[in-house]
């Protein structure tokens, strides 16, 4: 029997019989089969049907597949599941007491205390296997995954693969398995290379500056114990920069309440008040209320309400522009929102020009497309619906302005000392102040601007 193969494939799951052709004629019985295999090591996996099979076949000159090992089953690694919806994730919401700060590693939401945040879900062992030689085949085992309880944070007693928030706040989670939950957010260093950009949905403190080109926004209050460069900061309430405010006309500084300084300088500023304890200096600044300061330099000022510093202008040549009401401010944007629209609504219509060719085209004649075609398609669909929610921010951005412009305030200005190379618009109408006025208030009412003494 010597003159039989038997071939067993590098893995050892499968071997294979090959009788020669001289056998033909004395085709081996099964029990010489069985013995060729064992012989040669077979002793597992013996498929008995096959070689049944080839000796009623006489199968000569084919490697018949004869036994089968048993592959093993790999271990399923343990892994953290994240039980709370990080969905928002960089999008402040107004959660009393929240505090989430968004960094690479890591993700954040605010939650409640005894809220699941973290389940352990053990890793499960694998299954041996055996090759047809009846060698044992082994399994990778998994690294066990443990849950870190961080601060603000503990395990369920009653369920040890649970983790919960023992507080309030915001929840900041790790790829390690480690979460936290802080009620508090503090930078004690300078906003830069060192922290990254900084977001978060609470009161924000930072004892250092900010420094050009890095990001701070917070949903809360925001403490800035230094100064703010060509930086962007902003805040959904209060803003605070003790160390005043200086850039060269790329930053921007936001915020929905009130933002206080000790001076500005080239910035873009949006905010409901703004207070300045010294100079405001070439800014471009809407401010939905008021604005406060020891004087106004040069750049543009809209406000919808009040606009009140002791200088006004330079006795310089640099121009400074007061917009009382905002509502020149309002109209530009409302002209360049009106120039959008058009060009995303032609560029919805193309859109649809184009699915229409593309189905034309490419539908054969059952009335079907290709898979290739099926997915373009869905490529001008999906930009389809993009172009169209883009064009209903821009309506709704539009009605938002025109609401702004229907308001019945009386805006007014009121200034110790005004300089000439001023100018005061209210809607479509420009007043230029031509010489030094003392102890002014300027109104504008039913798109009439009026002079007079305070």
């Amino acid at each position: 029997m010597d003159r039989i193969s038997v071939t067993k494939t590098p893995d050892g799951l499968k071997a294979f019989l090959t009788v020669p052709d001289a056998l033909a004629t004395d085709y081996p019985t099964f029990d010489e089969l069985r013995q060729c295999l064992a012989d040669s090591g077979v002793v597992c996996g013996i498929d008995d049907n096959a070689l049944h099979q080839m000796i009623r076949n006489k199968t000569c000159n084919f490697p018949a597949e004869v036994a089968r090992g048993t592959p093993s089953v790999p271990a399923t690694p343990g892994r953290i599941d994240i039980l709370v919806d990080v969905s928002s994730r960089g999008k402040p919401k107004a959660i009393a007491g929240g505090r989430v700060d968004l960094r690479d590693i890591g993700y954040v939401v605010n939650v409640r205390k005894n809220l699941h945040i973290l389940r352990r879900i053990p890793p499960v062992p694998g299954k041996e296997g055996k090759m047809v030689t009846g060698k044992t085949i082994g399994f990778v085992i998994p690294p066990h995954v443990m849950l870190i309880p961080g601060k603000g944070t503990r395990i369920l007693e009653e369920d040890p693969n649970v983790l919960v928030a023992d507080v309030d706040g915001a929840v900041m989670v790790f790829p390690n398995g480690k979460a936290e939950v802080l009620t508090d957010k503090l930078v004690q260093s300078n906003v830069d290379y060192t922290t990254g950009n900084i977001y978060f949905s609470g009161n924000l403190r930072i004892n250092g500056t900010v420094r050009s080109g890095f990001e701070v926004a917070a949903e809360g209050n925001v403490w800035i114990g230094g100064s703010v460069e060509d930086a962007k900061v902003s805040s959904l309430a209060d803003l605070e920069i003790v160390g005043g405010a200086s850039g060269s006309g790329n930053g921007i500084v936001k915020c929905a309440g009130t933002l206080k300084a000790r001076h500005i300088q080239n910035l873009n500023v949006q905010a409901k008040n703004v207070e300045v304890a010294e100079d405001i200096v070439h800014c471009d600044i809407w401010a939905e209320a008021t604005v406060v300061a020891k004087s106004i330099v040069g750049g543009t000022v809209s406000v919808g309400r009040s606009v009140e510093a002791e200088t006004i202008g330079t006795e310089a040549e640099a121009k400074t522009v007061v917009d009382l009401g905002g509502t020149s401010a309002l109209l530009k944007q409302k002209y360049d929102l009106l120039r959008d629209l058009a060009t995303v609504t032609g560029e919805i219509g193309a859109l649809k020009g184009d699915m229409y060719c593309h189905v034309r085209d490419e539908m054969d004649e059952g009335g079907t497309l290709s898979p290739s075609s099926l997915s373009r398609l869905d490529d001008l669909r999906a930009k389809n619906q993009e172009t169209l929610d883009k064009n209903a921010a821009i309506q709704k951005e539009i009605g938002t302005i025109d609401d702004k412009l229907k308001r019945s305030t009386i805006p007014v200005l009121k200034a110790g000392t005004i300089y000439p190379n001023t100018i005061v618009k209210a809607g479509t109408l420009e007043k230029g102040i031509k010489e030094k006025l003392s102890h002014v208030v300027i109104t504008a009412e039913q798109n009439v601007i009026t002079v007079g003494k305070g």
